[in-house]
């Protein structure tokens, strides 16, 4: 009998054997984060269309004294989506580490 095989099935049980087979099943990572930005927007339209606010740690509101409130907006709404478009460039641009993600795919 191979002690090998053997020693390497033995390997497989446990906790290690469990997180390999749990990771396994998991989608191609592309996928989880595609899903996790469609929760992320579902999230904002519905805090966006619940009125949803909070109040700002450190910033006060200068009319009044008081702490300054942020009300949720729909990643959406036709502002986001316009500032996305025109700070996507500088986005990319300035992130550094794209820089050496892209070299070392080529």
């Amino acid at each position: 009998m191979n002690t090998s095989t053997s020693d390497a099935q033995q390997g497989m049980g446990g906790f290690l054997g469990w997180v390999e087979r749990s990771g396994n099943k998991l989608p191609d990572p592309v996928f989880l984060f595609f899903w996790l930005i469609v929760g992320l927007v579902a999230i904002s339209v519905m805090a966006s269309l619940s009125g949803v606010s909070a109040l700002h740690p450190t910033k006060l509101d200068p009319a009044t004294g008081a702490q300054q409130v942020i009300t949720a907006t729909s990643l959406l709404s036709a502002e986001n989506i316009a500032r996305l478009w025109v700070d996507m460039p500088k986005t990319f641009t300035h992130f550094h580490p794209l820089g050496y993600v892209l070299v070392v795919m080529l």
